[in-house]
């Protein structure tokens, strides 16, 4: 995905240039990239956790997170040191998008489909036509420093 796409699709996201970028890989989603796992993409036909309705719905959603630990933290983005958040998109229906999570220093990462990671410094700057906004948050303890 070029920078110039990035810009297109997503108006308010700006890349730092320092910052890592992994390679593209359709081998998981920013769902399952969320939920730090790189060897599924997490949709309700393809990998869902166990015991949680295979229903693609925030429902779900925030059910498929709290089998990993999650809580729901309301609207709450801010950087809590000891614990590690996540952001769920949905678009004007409330259908979920996309998920973001929370690094260490206070900045968000998003996988974007098969495509790469991309840092971002908040939630919002991923809001657009094609993920709509950030509309839930979870958190857990802190399970890595990055």
């Amino acid at each position: 995905m070029s920078l110039s796409y990035l810009a297109q699709y997503f108006p308010k996201y700006v890349r730092d240039p320092n910052d890592p970028v992994s390679p593209d890989t359709p081998d998981y989603n920013c769902i399952a990239f969320a939920a730090g796992d790189t060897n599924n993409w997490w949709d309700d036909v393809r990998y869902w956790p166990p015991g949680v309705p295979q229903v693609w719905s925030l429902a779900s959603l925030h059910q498929a997170f709290a089998t990993i630990g999650y809580v729901s933290c309301g609207a709450n983005e801010s950087l809590e040191v000891d614990f590690e958040k996540v952001a769920f998109y949905a678009d004007a229906s409330g259908r979920p998008t996309h998920a973001a999570w929370q690094r260490s220093d206070g900045r968000w990462k998003s996988k974007l489909g098969p495509q790469h990671d991309v840092i971002h410094g908040t939630p919002n700057c991923l809001e657009s036509n094609e993920y709509g906004k950030p509309v839930a948050y979870m958190k857990r303890a802190r399970q890595t420093n990055t």
